[in-house]
């Protein structure tokens, strides 16, 4: 069986399977439930001004051009069909697992034994219970394509870092301007790339990828400023820099990450118990990390990079601690959350290693299951309310 399972890591097919399988059943809420709040401002806009809403930006704060550009292109082919839309958005999510799985087959080397790391981390990624605002609410599509062609990105660049082949360089390229252009997560790439090279003592100087990249971020800016008269744009970009706040959003996210507090309203007895399973989960970790070098320095990076995943937004609201509100703002941080997650599990003997893994996996898939459900509560209060509004004389 073991060796079994072990086959299945191996093969990238097989494990997109796997991983679609998961996902279509655990957000079956996806195949039913329609547009919700924000949504409709984007149907209003491309019903009355079609593809020339791109002259006003969509009436929208944020600079995400290419976002529109998706959802634009695929209303053109289906209408206001909800039912597609939320398929684009769930298969775009079980593609991020699937391209975060490739990538550390690819980055960690799988030769090594590494293939169970590279699987869960995709897999945890899929059924982490903060990813349902994500994958069900379309109005946070932006953040779900940001991230999808950041992976692309980043895998292209390494291809490229081994190959020397321009082929991936320009791939790698285009996949950044879509990240860009999606969601402004797709700044910090560069940096991401950067963190990830000196962690395999490969960061170097090489002129030719800094100067493609520092033309394309310069240039998106210079186009953000004349779209929006802003550098910065979005809302709340008043408390960007609004340090006082930023040491407890980043305590809160943490403690939301690794206690699962949000569950725990009715007993804290959860909590205690999710607690002390991410103890067991990472003490073997914490301990490398105090007495092995190498480890150190994976875990400095691994730190800098949950802190620049949650950068853009560090300073707008939290009120996903307690609800599933703003859960969209942590989307790329769950991959550093994830990651960790499964090297630490991958730390313990066999056995332990084994029985965390399938136990995580079902804490999450019900809390998953659980916390989707709240999206097709939405959905029914939406029906009851429109319905609402249909019988009112004035529409009769």
């Amino acid at each position: 069986m073991q060796r079994y399972l072990c086959q299945v890591f191996e093969k990238k097919f097989a494990v997109l399977i796997v991983f679609s399988l998961i996902c279509s059943i655990i957000y079956i809420q996806a195949f039913s439930i329609g547009f919700l709040s924000d949504d409709y401002g984007f149907l209003w806009q491309a019903k009355e001004f079609g593809w020339r809403a791109f002259e006003h930006n969509f009436n929208d704060p944020f600079f995400i051009p290419f976002s529109h550009v998706i959802a634009m292109s695929l209303y053109s082919l289906v209408g206001d069909n909800a039912l597609i839309f939320h398929v684009l958005q769930l298969l775009i999510h079980v593609l991020i697992g699937w391209q975060l799985y490739l990538f550390l087959k690819e980055y960690l080397n799988t030769s090594n034994g590494f293939a169970k790391i590279a699987f869960l981390s995709g897999l945890f990624f899929l059924i982490f219970p903060y990813q349902t605002e994500a994958v069900l609410w379309l109005s946070s599509k932006s953040y779900g394509y940001s991230l999808f062609f950041g992976l692309l990105c980043i895998r292209q660049f390494f291809k490229y870092y081994d190959s020397k082949k321009s082929s991936y360089l320009l791939l790698c390229s285009i996949f950044l301007i879509c990240s860009i252009t999606s969601k402004e997560f797709g700044y910090l790439l560069p940096l991401i790339i950067a963190l990830l090279l000196w962690n395999k003592e490969q960061l170097s100087f090489k002129p030719i990828p800094i100067f493609i990249f520092l033309i394309i971020i310069i240039s998106s800016i210079a186009i953000r400023w004349i779209v929006l008269s802003d550098w910065v744009g979005g809302y709340g970009a008043g408390v960007h820099i609004n340090l006082s706040v930023i040491a407890w959003h980043y305590s809160a996210y943490i403690l939301k990450f690794f206690t699962h507090i949000r569950y725990s309203d009715d007993s804290m007895i959860f909590f205690y118990c999710m607690s002390v399973l991410t103890v067991i989960s990472f003490g073997s970790l914490l301990v490398s990390i105090i007495k092995e070098k190498k480890v150190r320095k994976n875990a400095l990076v691994t730190l800098s990079l949950f802190i620049l995943s949650l950068l853009p937004v560090i300073s707008l609201e939290i009120s996903s601690l307690r609800s599933i509100e703003s859960d969209r703002y942590s989307y790329w941080a769950s991959i550093i959350v994830c990651t960790s997650l499964a090297v630490a599990i991958n730390k313990l003997p066999k056995t332990q290693s084994n029985v965390l893994s399938i136990l995580w996996g079902i804490i999450f898939i019900s809390l998953t299951y659980v916390t989707a459900q709240n999206w097709d509560k939405a959905n029914q209060v939406k029906e009851n309310y429109l319905n609402t509004l249909e019988r009112l004389p004035e529409n009769n």
